[in-house]
């Protein structure tokens, strides 16, 4: 037992317990075996059982040095209180190079008449372990140096001052791997945690000369929101203050801004020249911790004053710390705005690189498989615009909104997608209802909210209440609070609302021009005679303005009622509804005749221009007489197998009148969709009878140069068996601005369907 006593200064109370273990097991065998045989023997056990003890020691004693094992040396994880007004406890704080290469935490614990321990972890994970000589109870620190120990991942050292009282903790000497280096640090306390960032800086806009590295480093340490930051700048290491707002919950993380600067001393009466930086920080309030901080920073350039620098900072991500707004817990408020305040990709977010995860939650026209970011609205109307523009690689974004009463997702209120948006209009709530609004898509996307109050229903919701138009008139409305007559069978259209309007035509015939260019949603514009059944369907248009609007353009019948429906693109999904301007323009038609001839608007040998509709009215003049076409040039678009431009050729007076499909040559077309490329080259049509009806159409765009067409027209009396007849003037030979590649292939596909279709 005398062994026992004298090691107890040298052992800690779990060495003691072994201690006394096996003194008592000895004891008991003692007592129980009382011949000297068996006491030589349990004296040779004793031996044993102490070199055992002595390896263990020596076992404890190098984890000891790890600061991983707190409770094996000290109790300051049991009462950190006692070590409050002491230099004795634990430290915490950042680490970096100098040259921004190298950054991580550093936890020092300084013990009682012991060596003191430390650790320093980089960011890559490697670990460096240090040890000091003893420090005596209640005496300053001063450049107590730690030295890495055997069992580190490489060498460094440092030198640590502290005041008695842990006040004014000062790390100098700093060398990691050669590397001039840089730490500070907090003594910690029974006041709160020290919270350690690390993170880097980055210079992206007027980058001057003294900022070398695209990547310095940017750390912080503090407590009770007061932060000190340390920044990295050529080579050298700046700090200074910065504190933390007051933070707002949401869901699982809490959010706080913080502000402040690294000054950088550039002499006196020249204070502008600190790293200034506002930033926010995030951090998880429930398991497992996750902490980020992201912001912006400004700098001004002491040897060229007037010319600051700015960049992004962002920390290191802590435990795979998700993005705000990545889930409906986490929800952001939504960023909405006034009516017309919209200016583009108000809401740009990266949803393809920027670690969103895709939820999975089920909406009726989003992509499941596609990662998503969520933002909640107490609806301020009963309607919100959705301006979608194009985000950096083109996007497909997707608008979900749902019933978020109590923060559970409830049902699906409305749903909008569709390629590079434009403006749509989401509905169905109400004023102050709880919404959650799900954004997703397969890329980057950029997003513009507003305000919307929705309109009354029109007067002309339904076909019977369509409004009589005129020539010249130009109405506007909203389709936002109407009906989808237009869509059910049997005409099975587009699915966004529909509102209704007639023209009819006097005793004469004019090209008639209707147009929905200049409203706010992508149109699309359809014209019937004698109501709207689907087989008095007379022309259909969609994107002819370049931008998502509708313009179509046709001859007219004397004493016809024509009807004209307003409707919405099925683009977006559930179909585009909003504001729309509708104008109707009449132009008169000029008869051609015998000896005429009709020449695309590029003239003989010039290219034609694009978005075209253009009726020709070819009279002989004589009962008795044909008219007929011979055409000396004749190259339409033609590309991949298909005919994009066409010429459309009618029995008669107009285009109502038979079609016809076969030339003098026997060359055949399409019902429908006529002929195009170069089909017609030096072959003619010619009328049955006294007139002939001739369209031409060029759709959105032509990536070559094609020639056009060039006809004289010559009149006789028709031979036996001859097939043919002509018509009318020139109109609309207008240009629209290039259109976008998506309607392009809107366009062309537009095209398909009516070749598809037969379509008159």
């Amino acid at each position: 037992m005398l062994f026992l006593r004298h090691s107890m200064h040298a052992v800690n109370s779990l060495h003691f317990f072994f201690y006394f273990c096996i003194n008592v097991y000895i004891c008991v065998l003692i007592g129980q075996v009382g011949t000297s045989t068996n006491k030589n023997e349990i004296m040779k056990l004793k031996q044993s059982l102490l070199l055992l003890l002595a390896v263990m020691i020596v076992f404890s004693c190098k984890q000891d040095e790890l600061l991983d094992q707190d409770s094996n040396a000290t109790d300051l994880t049991l009462d950190i209180s006692q070590y409050d007004y002491s230099n004795l406890g634990r430290y915490r704080g950042t680490f970096t190079t100098l040259d921004a290469v190298e950054r991580g935490i550093v936890e020092i614990k300084v013990l009682n008449n012991l060596p003191s321990i430390a650790k320093i972890t980089v960011v890559s994970g490697t670990k460096y372990i240090f040890k000091s000589a003893a420090v005596p109870a209640g005496r300053k620190v001063t450049n107590l140096t730690f030295t890495t120990v055997s069992e580190s991942a490489g060498t460094a050292s440092f030198d640590l001052s502290v005041n008695e009282d842990g006040s004014n903790p000062i790390i100098t000497n700093v060398i990691l791997e050669s590397r001039a280096s840089d730490i500070i640090v907090l003594k910690e306390t029974s006041s709160g945690p020290i919270a350690t960032i690390n993170g880097t800086w980055e210079c992206t806009n007027d980058c001057l000369p003294n900022m070398i590295g695209s990547n310095q480093t940017f750390n912080m340490v503090g407590s009770g929101g007061t932060f000190t930051p340390q920044m990295t700048l050529n080579s050298a290491v700046y700090t200074g203050s910065a504190t933390q707002g007051a933070s707002t919950v949401q869901g699982d993380f809490e959010t706080a801004p913080i502000t402040g600067s690294a000054q950088v001393p550039q002499g006196p009466g020249n204070p502008s020249t600190d790293i200034n930086f506002i930033a926010t920080h995030r951090w998880r309030t429930a398991s497992p911790d996750c902490s980020i901080v992201m912001g912006t920073w400004d700098y001004e350039s002491p040897t060229t004053p007037g010319e600051p620098s700015t960049g992004t900072l962002i920390s290191d991500v802590a435990n795979n710390c998700p993005p705000p707004g990545d889930s409906p817990e986490d929800a952001l408020p939504l960023p909405i705005v006034s009516p017309g305040a919209c200016v583009g990709n108000d809401t740009l977010v990266d949803l393809n690189s920027g670690d969103f995860t895709a939820s999975g939650i089920s909406s009726s026209c989003a992509l499941g498989a596609n990662n998503d970011i969520f933002y909640t609205w107490t609806a301020t109307t009963d309607a919100l615009t959705i301006t979608a523009g194009i985000g950096s690689n083109g996007t497909n974004p997707q608008v979900t909104i749902y019933d978020f009463t109590g923060g559970v997702v409830g049902a699906e209120i409305d749903c909008t997608r569709g390629s590079n948006l434009g403006s749509v209009t989401g509905s169905g709530w109400s004023v102050n209802d709880p919404l959650l609004v799900r954004m997703s898509a397969s890329r980057d996307i950029g997003v513009c909210f507003e305000e919307f109050s929705l309109p009354a229903s029109s007067a002309n919701d339904l076909c019977a209440d369509a409004i009589a138009l005129n020539c010249g008139d130009t109405v506007t409305g909203n389709t936002l609070n109407d009906n989808n007559e237009h869509n059910p069978s049997p005409l099975f259209r587009d699915a966004g609302n529909d509102v209704y309007y007639t023209y009819t035509e006097g005793a004469t015939q004019q090209n008639i021009t209707v147009s929905l260019c200049g409203s706010t949603f992508d149109t699309t514009l359809y014209i019937y005679t004698d109501g709207c059944a689907f087989a008095n369907e007379r022309i259909s248009g969609d994107d002819e303005c370049g931008s998502g609007q509708s313009r179509v353009t046709f001859t007219s019948m004397p004493m016809t009622t024509y009807t004209i429906v307003v409707d919405g693109s099925s683009a977006s999904g559930t179909g585009a509804n909003g504001a729309f301007s509708l104008n109707v323009a009449c132009e008169t038609i000029t008869l051609l005749g015998c000896g005429d001839t009709i020449v695309d608007d590029g003239g003989v040998g010039g290219a034609y221009s694009i978005e075209q509709f253009v009726t020709y009215e070819i009279s002989s003049g004589d009962p008795t007489l044909v008219p007929t076409l011979t055409f000396a040039v004749f190259d339409l678009e033609f590309e991949f197998g298909l005919e994009y431009d066409y010429m459309r050729f009618f029995d008669g007076p107009s285009s109502d009148s038979p079609e016809i499909t076969t030339s003098d040559l026997g060359t055949t077309g399409i019902a429908g969709f006529g002929f195009g490329g170069t089909k017609l080259n030096g072959d003619s049509i010619t009328a049955t009878q006294q007139y002939l009806t001739v369209i031409f159409v060029s759709d959105c765009c032509t990536f070559e140069y094609w020639e056009g067409y060039e006809s004289v027209i010559s009149c006789a009396v028709p031979f036996a068996g001859s097939t043919g007849r002509q018509a009318q003037t020139t109109v609309n030979n207008r240009k629209s601005r290039t259109p976008t590649e998506a309607q392009i292939t809107e366009r062309k596909v537009r095209a398909k369907e009516i070749k598809m279709r037969g379509n008159n």
